[in-house]
């Protein structure tokens, strides 16, 4: 590949880094980014070509190398992007010269892409690409911007507002006491400019509001879709790697031992071998059944939440009781978001509830499908559920992300000494 060659004439003693920074919105991304530009005369931010229109502010070549349709379709065929993507009707990519001669001269490149050219990079750059997604010290740290502009929002600014809205009032009292005329329509016309402003004030606050929770619950989806893919490769991996070098080995210990049958020690020895190696495939197994099992893609939902459901139980003791009745098949993705749940439930009972019976019920009734997981365990207050977030028990807070960006709803019913429910309803078709 050219770009692997891209540094072969070069006398540094080091190749430049690709560097991709993901973040949620407000946990520091564009600051972490701003300063290693400024601390370091060697990074620098890889500028991107795109066929959207200029926004005002903003530099050609500088932001963006702004180019039309046709230029973008030459570059493509003439193979000049590293990564090019369609982002919200518009294209986006990489050119390769810049980064050809990064390299080469050693220097690091920023990054700030969406997941799809991540993944290109990834394909093409493996060995120069260094993916970094920042983490807040914790989820209240990452609200904490937003309750600020709340408070910026619900008290300097609606306190004008509000002022600005009693000013025609307070004249027309101001003027009743004076016994002076009234002059209705400059008061009504006055109070109508006010109140035009500030409504106004407020729409554009609303559709920022509204902008950064797309943004956000965008963010979400693709950290979630990319945990979900990672989860199906590193299982694919285990399932065709260690898993069956390991099986290899145990016969091949086999063999050995038909070869020592007459040294008592010696056979010994290799049934303990064989006995770990045969517990340490099982966990292994465990492992990739828990992060993709091969049972939710070939048999379907019912039979992933029975073997899991076993699994739990036998793991802890509880006596569960399984209940599903579902027409057939449900899209795949809300099968992958009903069994992450479901396993998600049954680590916050073995974590917390103490409990001694679990049961858990799917239905599906027409377009309507609800998923609910109760136990008789200790329970808590649901009142006290947003110190969760502070003490780092984000179980609930997940489930009901994953459920809210399906288009579902979460619902959670609990009190101190009764257990808990989690419910989650769907309204969607059932596939055939």
């Amino acid at each position: 590949m050219d770009l692997d060659e891209a540094d072969q004439s070069s006398g540094r003693r080091r190749r430049g880094l690709l560097i991709v920074l993901s973040s949620p919105s407000g946990a520091g991304k564009t600051t972490i980014s701003r300063l290693l530009m400024e601390n370091d005369a060697e990074v620098t931010m890889s500028v991107s070509a795109t066929t959207r229109p200029k926004r005002p502010g903003e530099t050609d070549d500088v932001d963006y190398h702004f180019v039309d349709d046709l230029h973008f379709d030459r570059m493509i065929d003439g193979g000049d992007f590293v990564e090019w993507a369609p982002v919200f009707g518009y294209r986006y990519g990489t050119p390769k010269s810049p980064v050809k001669a990064a390299l080469r001269a050693g220097r690091d490149i920023l990054f700030d892409i969406d997941w799809q050219g991540t993944q290109q990079l990834q394909a093409a750059m493996g060995e120069d690409l260094v993916t970094i997604f920042i983490l807040p010290p914790s989820m209240a740290e990452l609200s904490e911007p937003a309750r600020r502009r709340v408070a910026r929002l619900g008290r300097g600014r609606l306190l004008a507002m509000a002022t600005a809205a009693l000013v025609a009032p307070a004249l027309m009292i101001l003027q009743r006491l004076r016994g002076a005329d009234i002059e209705v329509a400059a008061i009504t016309g006055a109070w109508t400019v006010l109140f035009v402003l500030v409504m106004a004030r407020m729409a554009g606050l609303v559709r920022g509001i509204e902008r950064s929770e797309v943004e956000r619950r965008n963010l979400l989806d693709q950290t979630m879709h990319a945990a979900e893919q990672e989860r199906i490769r590193i299982a694919a991996e285990l399932h065709d790697g260690p898993i069956q070098r390991l099986s290899v080995l145990s016969y091949d210990l086999e063999r050995a031992k038909q070869r020592v049958l007459t040294n008592p020690a010696a056979v010994a020895r290799l049934d303990h071998a064989q006995s770990a190696l045969s517990t340490e495939v099982q966990g292994l197994r465990e492992l990739m059944m828990s992060l993709r099992p091969p049972t939710l893609d070939e048999v379907g939902l019912e039979a992933a939440l029975r073997d899991q459901v076993g699994a739990f139980t036998r793991m802890s003791g509880v006596d569960c009781s399984v209940q599903v009745a579902l027409a057939g098949r449900l899209d795949g993705e809300l099968e992958t978001i009903v069994y992450r749940v479901t396993q998600e439930a049954l680590l916050n009972v073995t974590r917390h509830a103490k409990a001694k019976r679990l049961w858990l019920e799917l239905e599906g009734v027409g377009d309507r499908v609800q998923l609910s997981i109760r136990d008789d365990g200790v329970g808590f207050d649901p009142a006290a559920g947003s110190d969760l977030v502070h003490t780092g028990h984000l179980g609930l807070i997940a489930m009901r992300e994953r459920v809210e960006l399906a288009g579902g709803r979460f619902q959670l019913e609990s009190r101190p000494g009764h257990g808990v429910e989690v419910k989650a309803m769907f309204r969607v078709p059932v596939a055939s």
